[in-house]
């Protein structure tokens, strides 16, 4: 089960009300969808089960799937895959991350009561992004400079992180292109750890990963979440704002 969806226009990156409502609502069905799978699990369970439960199986699908997103549809927007070891999954697919930081809070919220209330065994977070070499000063820290995307020596990559209830994993790859410019695949970039930055992915080499209330542990998260926050009980219709 997937849903995709939009931005706003004019490069805003901003949730329309109807998307967001959209988005609760996909989340309410996934959660309804994992809740009838746990009951009677699907063909395929032991195969789901195995790879929930291995992060590095995870990353590698994780990869292997935005691999071939990119071929098929020539880009990539954030990408959220949730697993059941029961046999189902389901895809939350946004053409661009939003800038509004409540909007992600709120996003972010329903996907970990998704989570919680699925329940969910493992998820795989993939996104595309620009990185480049930046210098570190005196006290160790990054020093200023353009945003990736304005530097010359930027470099496009895939940034996969895997979850499942006893941790997480993430990598970077670098996207390998032809002269033409067609998407040719994925290549693991030096170091399995990705260090957090300040959002915007500004970092030293390939090691890179903008901190983003969606980039959080959604398992750790669910502990905590309040359903008031993602304003859903997936047991009921209830209404999303």
């Amino acid at each position: 089960m997937a849903s995709r969806f939009a931005g706003g226009g004019g490069g805003a990156r901003l949730m329309t009300p109807r998307d967001m409502r959209l988005f609760h609502e996909h989340c309410r069905k996934l959660a309804k969808v994992f809740q009838r799978a746990a009951e009677h699990p699907q063909p395929g369970a032991g195969v789901a089960a195995t790879l929930c439960g291995d992060l590095g199986l995870l990353l590698a699908d994780g990869a292997a799937q935005a691999e071939r997103v990119i071929r098929d549809e020539g880009v990539m927007g954030p990408r959220f895959t949730f697993l059941s070891r029961h046999g189902v999954q389901g895809v939350i697919a946004l053409q661009e991350m939003p800038e509004a930081g409540q909007q992600k809070v709120e996003m972010t919220a329903a996907m970990a009561t998704l989570v919680q209330y699925g329940p969910v065994d493992a998820y795989v977070v993939a996104m595309e992004a620009w990185v480049a070499a930046y210098e570190a000063g005196p006290d160790g820290k990054t020093l200023p400079g353009p945003d990736p995307v304005d530097r010359p020596d930027r470099r496009e990559v895939v940034m996969v992180t895997a979850a499942n209830r006893s941790g997480s994993v993430a990598r970077s790859f670098g996207m390998e292109r032809d002269t033409a410019g067609r998407f040719l695949r994925l290549t693991p970039m030096d170091g399995a750890e990705l260090a957090e930055v300040p959002e915007g992915s500004k970092a030293t080499g390939a090691k890179v990963r903008a901190i983003n209330p969606m980039l959080s542990n959604l398992f750790e998260l669910a502990d905590r979440v309040t359903l008031a926050a993602a304003n859903f009980h997936p047991g009921t219709p209830g209404k999303a704002h």
